[in-house]
């Protein structure tokens, strides 16, 4: 069982080495799986104490903090309320007392905390989402990655959830808990997929707050981050990929995806070089192409992706079927 070693810093938050605080003479020995059982368990209450009592509240200020660039993408609109909700119950002081949905949270909790556990605990208070980059993942753990923040350039440990998928570079969106010895996306996190880093920096310089975060332009940040152009590669020039890659993405589809789509695209005019006269027609047969044959989705209806893209569902019927043709059900 994982103990604490001698020079780590004490559980306590005093700030002094464990050997010199409750190291000294064996006064008492914390165990930090045990901590972080607790520090889970927190985290699961938060969330479903903001979620059940404070919905309607929740709603009403993610209403006041709207951004009309993205409100009319029902995708992005989703995302964007997401991690505004995420936000708020940290960061915006709407309840009785100016208290936050966490200030709440820890006055009913506090005194169930053990001593061992409040120190990380009340770190938690005034958590501000940030951007964080994948920068190994190589870690003493196969299920967490080191991410470094863009703001400050620190680095941390944070577990990732198995069926996540995570690249070296893959740009995030997420609020930062500390645990004993790793940190934890509160919630959810926001995958800013191909993003160009270079530009999401120049916002975060834009939107950057005197203390250095983005406790009060956090809304505005992220909805611009949200509809910034993803860098992803497109070898044929045109708006057929473009617009299907940034409906994929919108809809948090897998990067590899979107490419084996981009490039089935690419088979398809090498071989057709086809006469288009509205590029949202084959924009969505080839995402219906994709659906169906990549990802094995039999639920999806022509007549609902015609409807995604504004047009006729008759026009994806026959663009499919071009694609069916050149193609054939390739996945």
């Amino acid at each position: 069982m994982s103990k604490i070693h001698r020079n780590d810093p004490c559980p306590c938050g005093s700030g002094k080495k464990y050997k010199n605080c409750h190291g000294a003479n064996n006064v008492i020995d914390f165990d930090p799986n045990l901590i972080n059982q607790r520090l889970n368990q927190l985290h699961q209450q938060l969330i479903t104490f903001a979620f059940e009592n404070y919905e309607q509240q929740l709603s009403d200020q993610i209403t006041a903090y709207s951004q009309l660039s993205v409100e009319d993408n029902e995708e992005l609109a989703d995302i964007y309320n997401t991690g505004l909700a995420i936000w708020i119950i940290f960061n915006v002081p709407f309840l009785s007392r100016q208290r936050t949905v966490f200030d709440a949270f820890s006055e009913k909790q506090m005194k169930n905390i053990d001593f061992s556990v409040r120190s990380s605990f009340q770190k938690w208070n005034g958590t501000v989402p940030s951007v964080y980059e994948v920068e190994s993942e190589e870690t003493s753990s196969e299920s967490s990655v080191m991410v470094r923040e863009l703001i400050s350039n620190e680095t941390f440990e944070v577990p990732i959830i198995s069926s996540e998928q995570v690249n070296k570079g893959m740009l995030f969106v997420g609020a930062l808990l500390p645990f004993m010895r790793f940190h934890n996306f509160f919630y959810t996190f926001i995958k800013l997929f191909d993003r160009k880093r270079d530009d999401i920096k120049a916002l975060l310089q834009k939107y950057q707050d005197k203390d250095g975060t983005l406790k009060e332009s956090f809304p505005k940040f992220l909805a611009e981050a949200l509809v910034q152009e993803p860098e992803i590669e497109i070898s044929t020039n045109g708006k057929v990929p473009q617009l299907f890659a940034n409906k994929m993405l919108a809809k948090d589809m897998e990067e590899e995806v979107v490419r084996k789509g981009i490039s089935l695209w690419n088979e398809y005019q090498e071989k057709e070089n086809p006469s288009i006269k509205k590029a949202e027609s084959y924009a969505a047969a080839l995402e219906y192409y994709v659906q169906k044959h990549i990802m094995k989705n039999d639920s999806l209806t022509q007549t609902e992706i015609a409807d995604e893209y504004n047009v006729a569902a008759g026009t994806v019927s026959n663009n499919y079927r071009k694609l069916i043709d050149a193609l054939g059900g390739k996945s």
